[in-house]
């Protein structure tokens, strides 16, 4: 009886392990989406590992030890850029401490690593979440709720911001029926209208937006409209009549775009198919790139279907001086590629070793092409078309804004919940604005005085010159 119980024991444990172990593979993104959290635990278990170590304790005496660790985590501290990174440290530190004092004599050696290499991805987790519960980003509250893009028109009269109302894409109104489009007084920042665009028939995820001159554009995933499923699509409202909309603006396309101001044209990219199309808004007429080196077939991992691409492009991916727009490969993809905005063929590609790249822009006092992938930023001299920098970030980066005036980079990182500020020569982080979890496309205000961003429970602005130190 003993014996069964403990071969079934044995199994059960096995069986516990391997699901661990899984988990551990399947969530392997998880261990290290926040660079500076990831860093101090890796260096904390070797440093135990290595204090550890029979010959190296003998040599070492408690108190010895003591200040090894007192003073590798003081390091650790000061090395964190920001207080959600410090508090996650913080914490971390005294995690081992507790679990070292009361694992001894309750678990095996093995049994405690393999407690601590499981909470290595909570520790990670704790700096993205614990801005959502308090506030720790000196940021000034504009609303609830994720705004997903921001947007200010040219006579500097309004500022629009999209809430979704919803966290994904479902077949139901209910589900993202609460989106809207927020208006906002510029010199207040207050909300000052409200405008609501769903019915029954009509209805997605609100997403992008565009300010233009005369019109305001929004992309609109997961679009239904009349019972006809659109995939995506692009409405438009006027900003003097937001009453007066055009639900289908543009149609089955619209993942992402952009405003090319040389050619009055806009710019759409598809999330699932390799297309660039352009709208002359002078002729009316449509054109669609047709170079085949944008084409890269894929398998959906879900729905199993094959797919020909999936481009992102912004308006911020425009080279006037080159009359270039940049588009990256999202889904499945490791290039970019630029295309002339006169022919719409492709002139130049560009290896993007990250791959999934979720978005890129340009500076074109400096010929730059920043890409920014899921796990860094790839920066390519537009000189020669050459890779000069390839910088690890945190986790689903969004396209960088280039703030001229302050010789900086604003990098939101989506799922790591925070916004970096890189000096602009140099791309060393100069300051780091924990927002939280969740932050899609921050902006810069057109005078560059306010700089916005959200994470997915509030959206929040500040004064762009306290962002970072001054040098």
């Amino acid at each position: 009886m003993r014996r069964v119980f403990s071969i079934s024991s044995t199994v059960g444990l096995a069986f516990l392990l391997a699901i661990v172990c899984s988990a551990f593979v399947a969530y392997h993104y998880l261990f290290d989406l926040n660079p500076t959290v990831a860093r101090v635990c890796a260096e904390s278990l070797v440093l135990i590992a290595v204090t550890s170590h029979p010959r190296v304790a003998a040599l070492i005496p408690p108190r010895g030890r003591l200040l090894l660790w007192a003073l590798a985590f003081g390091y650790w501290l000061v090395g964190a850029r920001d207080v959600a990174d410090r508090i996650a440290v913080g914490l971390w530190g005294l995690f081992l401490v507790g679990t070292a004092h009361w694992g001894s004599g309750r678990l095996g050696a093995a049994d405690l690593v393999l407690l601590w290499l499981a909470a290595v991805i909570p520790a990670n987790l704790l700096p993205a979440v614990l801005p959502l519960v308090i506030p720790l980003h000196a940021g000034i509250h504009m609303g609830d709720g994720l705004a997903y893009a921001f947007c200010e028109t040219a006579d500097g009269k309004r500022l629009y911001a999209t809430i979704p109302g919803c966290d994904s894409i479902e077949e139901d109104y209910a589900h993202c029926g609460d989106g809207v489009v927020a208006e906002f007084d510029p010199a207040s920042l207050t909300r000052v209208a409200t405008h609501r665009f769903f019915s029954p028939t009509y209805y997605g995820r609100l997403e992008m937006l565009l300010c233009l001159d005369d019109e305001v554009l929004v992309t609109v995933h997961g679009a239904v409209h009349d019972g006809r499923r659109l995939g995506m699509a692009v409405l438009s409202f006027s900003p003097t009549s937001p009453e007066r909309f055009d639900p289908v603006y543009a149609a089955e396309t619209g993942a992402t775009l952009a405003y090319d101001a040389a050619h009055d044209a806009v710019l759409y990219s598809g999330e699932f198919d390799s297309r660039v199309v352009r709208y002359d808004r002078h002729t009316k007429r449509t054109d669609e790139s047709r170079s085949p080196e944008l084409r890269n077939d894929w398998i959906h991992p879900i729905a199993l279907a094959p797919l020909a691409g999936s481009q992102s492009l912004d308006t911020r991916s425009i080279h006037p001086g080159r009359n270039r727009i940049y588009v990256t490969q999202w889904m499945q993809g490791r290039y970019a590629h630029a295309i002339d905005l006169t022919t719409l063929k492709v002139v130049a590609r560009y290896d993007v070793g990250a791959g999934g790249a979720l978005g890129l822009a340009v500076d074109p006092e400096r010929d730059r092409l920043f890409v920014s992938s899921l796990w860094g930023l790839d920066v390519f001299d537009l000189t020669t078309d050459r890779l000069v920098a390839r910088k690890r970030l945190g986790l689903g980066n969004r396209p960088v804004i280039v703030d001229a005036a302050r010789n900086r980079l604003y990098v939101s990182s989506t799922v790591e919940g925070k916004v970096r500020v890189l000096d602009r020569d140099t791309l060393a982080v100069i300051g780091e604005i924990p927002v939280g979890i969740g932050s899609r496309f921050a902006e810069l205000s057109r005078d560059g005085s306010r700089f916005f961003a959200s994470s997915v429970a509030a959206h929040y602005w500040w004064n762009a010159d306290g962002l970072a130190p001054s040098h």
